[in-house]
This record gives structure tokens, sequence and C-alpha cells, in this order.
């Protein structure tokens, strides 16, 4: 009889604190205005969209994007340097209100923040390789061999669905170039303009590249499902930089094609 007091007992209390956590989720959602100041996360190893400068500053096209949005909302913000696979998760615990940084609003993504439209599109994948490598064709001709992916992106999410893949992760874009060049990975998998700065820095004729020509990548600031207004808002912020052709002019800044 006690056994099944205190099970009842458990069951009440769980059900309560759900309860709890429920309505707290709601109220802050009901709660929610237009904020002060943005707290923004980002992930502070994506050049050229986003990363700390020789002043330690956040740096980037991203960076300037935000800029320029929150010029148009009249809005200081604040930026904080999260790392990539827990940006997401940030956003949607409500522990900063936007994310940026080379962002795709995929599916699965869209399930944990709300997104703005993209204001960076056809960002091609590609495959970066030891340039005495095998030419290939396709991502298939990789079978049996590894590539470096940064945890947590859409590179990663992609390399799900090749069979004899052997997926090696690291934290960053840069780490999957420094698994190259160690012997730990046979290829990586980035994208074509944050691989752009990588072939500056450790030299564009020691790699050879291979696009994927059906996976590209398109970018949107994630944004806290408290703040929906904030979302429209952005998204106004957006169009009228794309129609003045701002984004445009930091796309020409940026060297992004």
């Amino acid at each position: 009889m006690k056994r099944i007091s205190m099970v009842f007992i458990v069951s009440i209390v769980l059900t309560v604190v759900a309860g709890l956590l429920l309505v707290h989720r709601a109220h802050r959602i009901k709660e929610a205005a237009m904020p002060g100041v943005l707290s923004i996360a980002m992930s502070a190893d994506y050049p050229p969209f986003s990363f700390f400068d020789a002043a330690q500053a956040p740096a980037g096209f991203d960076i300037d994007v935000i800029k320029e949005v929150a010029k148009k909302l009249n809005k200081e913000f604040v930026v904080h340097n999260v790392p990539f696979e827990l940006l997401l998760s940030k956003v949607n615990n409500g522990d900063y209100m936007l994310a940026i940084g080379g962002i795709t609003a995929t599916k699965q993504r869209r399930e944990k923040a709300l997104f703005s439209n993209p204001y960076y599109e056809h960002d091609t994948l590609v495959i970066l390789m030891p340039v005495q490598s095998n030419k290939i064709t396709t991502i298939r001709d990789l079978s049996g061999k590894r590539i470096a992916v940064v945890t947590g992106s859409t590179a990663a999410e992609y390399l799900k669905n090749i069979s004899d893949i052997i997926v090696v992760l690291v934290p960053s874009i840069q780490d999957c170039v420094l698994a190259l060049k160690a012997g730990d990975s046979d290829a990586a998998l980035l994208t074509a303009q944050t691989v752009k700065p990588l072939l500056t820095q450790y030299g564009a004729l020691n790699f050879a590249l291979f696009p994927i020509v059906d996976a590209e990548e398109s970018y949107a600031i994630a944004i806290d499902p408290a703040y929906t207004v904030l979302q429209r808002e952005i998204n106004n912020a957006l169009g009228e930089l794309v129609e003045s052709g701002v984004i445009n002019t930091l796309k020409l800044k940026w060297g992004l094609q």
C-alpha cells in the first residue's frame, strides 16, 4: 500500500513539475515583446560570415547584416561566442534572442527556432581534398573514406544519407583542414564560401575542390520562438536592405558571389 502511495505521489509531483514548465514557457511566449537590446549568439569560427578580427571584435558578413538590421530596428545588440552545435538549443532555451553564423533553416532546426527570410543563398557544398588525390565526380566516389565535417552542420546531416562514408566530426571548419593535413581524414565537406579563407591561409595549390551540385545552403537569422513580433520586424528590415542594395554591397565587401 505504501509503495502504491509513493508511486502515486511521485506521479503527481512529476505532473505538477511538467505543468509548471509548460506554464513558464507559455508565459514567456505570451509576455515576450520587442526587446531593448538584442542578445545574439554567433559561432566565431565561420569566416567570412562570423569571426573575431585582429582586435578580437566580432566581424564578418553576418555581423554586418545584423548591424544593419539592428539599425533598422533602432536597437542595440550584444554578441556572444557560442559553439556552432549549441546555437539553436541556446536560442530555443531563451538564453539568446538571435543566432547567426552561416545557419541554414532546415526542417529539423525549425523545430527549435523561428527563422528570418534568407539573407544569403546558394552557398554550394564542396569536397576539399589534398591536391594529389584522385579526381572524383560525386561524393559516392569517396566510399570507405573518412570525411571531416563540423558537428551539427548541415554538411554532417548531408553525410548521414550517404552509405559507406566514415564521418569525422570536428568542432570547426578550421579543424576540418587540420584533420586533413594531419592525415586524420581523407577529405572535408565544407561550403564554397567558407573554404575560401582556408585556401588563402593554407595555400590553394595544396588542395583540390569538388563541388556537390545538388547540395547548397541558404543562411538566415535564428530567432527565439518567443519573439514572433521580432521575426516580422527582422524580415521587414531584411527586405528593405535587399531592396536598397545594402545586402549586395556587403556581399561585395566580403567577396561573396
